[in-house]
């Protein structure tokens, strides 16, 4: 696996709010009781495991709405877009967030990894037993006390070590509940996970339903039909919300101009892409910006 080596936004937010609860760059352990939830949409730029202990919420994931409830594990993967919103006053979650290459450097020789990725990228969601909450929750609290310990020897090593742990605990669970030979989808499933994927790395290059169909080999009124039915909406639906949620990403996260956003996501002038955005959002992308104190780009 290679990953860039950027600089990690939701990592270095929560570095400003808990100053003693990260390794670096690379690494952050909290309670979002200590945090405010951040309820605009972001994009993840980091690994995080997310434990809701009490209330719940609702949880948007490129697009797709999801309950996160008590006892819930939830993974989230880099480049993922992130919202949530409806949550409960007791809302509250365990959070273990690290750079790619921080995980990558403490599985490392692991076996399976392979199928345990396959397993969390169809399925971030599970809900856990309570021998094996308990045994999370122990793992959080060992590892916040260890990355509390900053003068502690080969501290960065012991984290590694105990994250190493952890994904084979995690990796046992999704064995139990999402096995693979039962990640079986129908055909048009199939054509909607392919179509996100194809979005995701194109969006900024055409908002065409006609472009979509052709990259996946497919009749326009066939790829059409088959998102449809599998969702319920038009595949142009998903392409409006996908760039509407990049823009905002963007407007909230980055300190580009309205100019630069509307060049990188392809549209003919700044006029056209603010008649675009506030037809989806009734609000101009200045208004938005302005509307939201600025806040790292942060994922809960």
């Amino acid at each position: 696996m290679n990953f860039d080596h950027r600089k990690r936004k939701d990592i270095e937010f929560v570095k400003s709010q808990l100053p003693t609860n990260f390794i670096g760059d690379e690494f952050v352990i909290f309670t979002s009781a200590d945090m405010p939830i951040v309820d605009h949409p972001c994009k993840a730029d980091s690994v995080s495991f997310l434990i809701c202990i009490k209330g719940n919420s609702e949880l948007s994931i490129n697009l797709k709405n999801n309950n996160f409830k008590e006892n819930d594990l939830f993974i989230i993967t880099p480049g993922k877009i992130i919202q949530f919103f409806n949550y409960s006053e007791d809302f509250t979650v365990k959070c273990i967030s690290m750079s790619p290459e921080f995980l990558e450097d403490s599985v490392k020789g692991t076996r399976n990894i392979v199928p345990f990725l396959l397993r969390i990228m169809d399925n971030p969601f599970v809900n856990l037993n309570s021998d094996d909450l308990s045994s999370l929750l122990e793992y959080h609290s060992l590892l916040a006390r260890k990355v509390r310990m900053e003068n502690l020897s080969d501290r960065k090593e012991i984290v590694r070590g105990l994250l190493h742990a952890i994904c084979h605990e995690i990796s046992a669970i999704y064995e139990k509940n999402h096995p693979l030979e039962h990640l079986k989808r129908t055909r048009k499933e199939e054509i909607f996970k392919a179509f996100m994927t194809e979005l995701s790395k194109s969006y900024k290059i055409s908002r065409s339903v006609t472009f979509y169909a052709e990259k996946l080999n497919l009749d326009s009124k066939h790829f059409s039909n088959s998102i449809k039915e599998a969702t319920g909406r038009l595949a142009s639906e998903w392409i409006e919300t996908y760039i509407v949620l990049e823009a905002k990403v963007m407007l909230r996260s980055t300190e580009k101009t309205i100019q630069q956003i509307s060049d990188e996501l392809n549209f003919a002038n700044q006029s056209f892409f603010g008649k675009y955005f506030k037809q989806h959002t009734g609000i101009s992308p200045r208004q938005y910006r302005e509307s939201r104190q600025t806040d790292p780009n942060f994922v809960l």
